[in-house]
C-alpha cells in the first residue's frame, strides 16, 4: 500500500518509502525463485541391484541365506522411507523398490529351499546311519548264531565221542571177559585131563592111548550133545564173535542189561556151516 505524505518543503515523503518496499519485494521473489529451482533438482537413488544377488549366489547354508534375507528387507525398508521424502527421482526410486522387493522374495525362496535341502540331507544321513546300524546288528546276530551252532556241533561231537568210547570200552570188556573165561576153562580142562591121565597111568602098567576128554571146569557147567565134542577152536571163536556182536547190538539198542552168555551160546553160528561143512551143536554155558 502506497502512502503519500507532504512536507513543508513541498516534496512527497512517500516516494522514498515506496522504492524501499519495491526492492524488498524483488529480493524475496529472487529467493523464492532460487528455492523453487533447488526443489526441482532431485537426488539420484543410491541403490546397488547386484549386492543382494551376489550375496544370495554365494550362500550355501540356510542360516547364511537368512542373514541375506534380513539385509534385503532392510534395503527395501530404506527405499520405502526415501519415497516419502520427495528428495529422490520417482522413477529410479520406484524401480529400486520393485527390484528390492523381488530380491526379498528371492532371498526367502533360497532360504526355504536350503532348509528343505538340509532337512532332506539330514533325513538321508539318518537313513544311512540306520541301515549301517541294522547291518551291524545283523552281523552280530549272524556271529552269535554261528557261535551257537559251533557250540552245539562241538557238544554233539563230544557226546558222540563219549558214546563211541563207551561202546568201545564195553566191547573190550566183554571180549576180555569171554577170553578170560575161555582161557580159564582150557587151563582147568588141561589140569583135570592131566590128573586123570596120571591116575590111569598109575593104575595100569600097560601103555595107554590118551584121548582128550572134556571135563567140567570149576564154576562152569557145560551141556554138550554128542556131536558137540568135535567142535574146533575156529568154530568156538566164531561163536564168541557172534556173542560179542549180539551184546554190542543189545547195548546200542538201549537194552536194560547185558545178554546172557548162556543164551547167546545156545544160538548156532551160521558161520559154522562154512567151516568144514559140519553142523555145530548147541552149547549151554553157565558161569557160576
Amino acid at each position: 500500500m502506497k502512502v503519500t505524505s507532504y512536507s513543508a518543503g513541498g516534496v512527497a515523503a512517500g516516494s522514498m518509502q515506496g522504492s524501499v518496499s519495491t526492492n524488498s519485494a524483488k529480493r524475496r521473489a529472487g529467493v523464492s525463485k532460487k528455492s523453487n529451482q533447488n526443489r526441482g533438482q532431485k537426488k539420484n537413488v543410491n541403490y546397488n541391484p547386484r549386492e543382494i544377488r551376489s550375496a544370495l549366489s554365494r550362500v550355501k547354508k540356510s542360516q547364511s541365506a537368512g542373514q541375506v534375507l534380513a539385509q534385503a528387507k532392510g534395503k527395501l525398508a530404506n527405499l520405502l522411507k526415501a519415497k516419502g521424502t520427495g528428495q529422490f527421482k520417482e522413477a529410479e526410486l520406484a524401480a529400486a523398490i520393485i527390484h528390492a522387493r523381488r530380491m526379498v522374495r528371492c532371498a526367502q525362496m533360497k532360504t526355504q529351499n536350503l532348509k528343505q535341502e538340509e532337512q532332506l540331507q539330514r533325513k538321508h544321513e539318518k537313513e544311512i546311519k540306520a541301515e549301517e546300524q541294522q547291518q551291524k546288528n545283523e552281523i552280530k546276530l549272524r556271529v552269535k548264531q554261528k557261535e551257537r551252532n559251533l557250540k552245539q556241533k562241538a557238544k554233539s561231537e563230544k557226546t558222540q565221542k563219549l558214546q563211541r568210547q563207551k561202546r568201545q570200552q564195553m566191547e573190550l570188556m566183554q571180549r576180555r571177559r569171554i577170553h578170560r573165561n575161555m582161557e580159564h576153562g582150557k587151563m582147568e580142562e588141561a589140569d583135570l585131563e592131566y590128573k586123570k591121565n596120571m591116575s590111569n597111568a598109575a593104575s595100569s602098567s600097560e601103555s595107554v592111548s590118551y584121548e582128550p576128554s572134556y571135563i567140567m571146569p570149576k564154576g562152569v557147567e557145560l551141556e554138550l550133545s554128542e556131536d558137540g565134542i568135535e567142535l574146533t577152536e575156529a568154530q568156538i571163536e566164531a561163536q564168541i564173535e557172534q556173542q560179542v556182536e549180539m551184546m554190542i547190538a543189545a547195548e546200542m539198542a538201549g537194552g536194560a542189561g547185558m545178554p546172557d552168555v548162556s543164551a547167546a551160546a545156545a544160538i548156532p553160528d551160521a558161520a559154522g556151516a562154512d567151516m568144514g561143512g559140519a553142523d555145530i551143536p548147541a552149547i549151554d554155558i553157565a558161569i557160576g
